[in-house]
């Protein structure tokens, strides 16, 4: 069961949906609790396997599945995968990305209505941004309708506001290998381009920063001094005659990490994926792939980044011998090696993790097919659920 309010009703008169202070515009969605529970987490005929977080305590972890008629968000405890509580959704509404901040009181998620879907009321169709209130259960949309234009994997800034990855939408699912900007919702719930500045062209809905482009963006941190996100650069074949206009950050990057340092003429310069860091006036690389500890294989890069709110965890792999999956644990510029997920792990895809505290979620999907997760008790103890229906 769920209410839907309209955008006046909304923006005039539920005071509770307002985001920092401000009227958001958007539907809104109230749910009441299912009563499914005490049943570990499993996917259903049909559902593919979306996306996770964990709560700031490690104790709960929220799992996003779907299927092409319906979505499902699931509360469960993070040690047994035992569902205890579930966001009853709208037909066709599919959420990923989960974020809780960091009281955990509140999470976001980008979700998708599909485009043309007479389901989905023209203001819901595509990727938005959503945020999640667990107290009074309500779940709030907090962009506005944008057809071709793609909203993933938001993130929560030191003062409440939100974050997000935009991009073209070709696909209506994947934001991989897509030119992509950050975009900060401000409070007056209009959304513009943190970084690169001046990227998107609303014409073409497309990301064109000054020089080359960033792919496979993920917000990690933001706080009051910048911004640390995983991303791969692809620059442009040769070095521009002239100082493009645009983000000055992206091209001092460009000109002294990529020319600079390989030359001007350049089949597609492109970085392994690595970790930026972000601030008003420059871009750099905080760890390199290939020395996050000084004694990285140059065949070993990273594979999945996550954060538990103030440390960024690394999932690297061997792309040329056997897939052994090792995690680096990095503070500042400084990463220390863990060597605790060899096995059982190895010769399978990581797709997923996330940690908090002593706890960690491992999403993996084997060749085989499966969807098997581990929860991971001090990278020592692993439960193993089987996902498959």
């Amino acid at each position: 069961m769920f209410r839907r309010f309209g955008f006046q009703t909304f923006t005039a008169g539920l005071t509770a949906f307002v985001f920092l202070g401000a009227a958001m515009s958007g539907p809104v969605w109230s749910q009441e609790a299912d009563e499914q529970s005490g049943s570990v987490f499993h996917l259903l005929k049909g559902e593919e396997f979306i996306g996770l977080d964990l709560s700031p305590d490690g104790e709960v972890v929220i799992l996003t599945s779907g299927s092409y008629e319906r979505g499902r968000a699931s509360f469960a405890t993070a040690d047994t995968l035992e569902v205890f509580d579930t966001i009853e959704l709208p037909s066709r509404l599919r959420l990923a990305d989960p974020r809780y901040n960091a009281q955990g009181t509140k999470i976001l998620f980008a979700g998708n209505c599909p485009e043309a879907a007479p389901e989905c009321a023209p203001e819901q169709q595509g990727w938005h941004i959503f945020s999640y209130d667990i107290a009074t259960r309500d779940l709030a949309q907090l962009t506005d309708p944008l057809p071709g234009f793609g909203r993933r994997r938001p993130a929560w800034g030191p003062d409440g506001t939100v974050y997000f990855v935009g991009f073209r939408d070709f696909d209506g699912r994947s934001v991989r290998g897509v030119s992509s900007a950050i975009f900060e919702i401000n409070p007056q719930g209009t959304a513009k381009p943190t970084f690169p500045r001046d990227s998107y062209k609303p014409r073409s809905n497309a990301i064109h920063p000054s020089i080359g482009r960033f792919v496979d963006f993920e917000i990690h941190i933001v706080d009051f001094d910048g911004i640390t996100f995983s991303a791969r650069y692809v620059g442009d074949p040769s070095r521009p005659k002239e100082p493009p206009e645009g983000d000055e950050r992206v091209t001092e990057f460009a000109n002294t990490r990529i020319y600079d340092r390989l030359g001007i003429d350049l089949d597609w310069p492109e970085t392994h994926m690595t970790i930026f860091r972000l601030t008003p006036n420059e871009l750099h690389i905080l760890v390199d792939p290939e020395r996050m500890t000084g004694e990285v294989p140059s065949d070993e890069h990273l594979h999945n980044v996550t954060d538990d709110g103030q440390t960024l965890w690394a999932v690297r792999n061997n792309i040329l011998k056997e897939y052994w999956y090792k995690l680096a644990k990095i503070e500042g510029n400084h990463a220390d090696l863990v060597d605790v997920v060899v096995e059982p792990l190895k010769r399978q895809a990581i797709t997923d993790f996330e940690v908090s505290g002593s706890r960690a979620i491992v999403v993996h999907s084997p060749a085989s097919g499966e969807r098997i997760l581990y929860s991971v008790d001090d990278w020592e103890n692993f439960e193993e659920f089987d996902l498959t229906p």
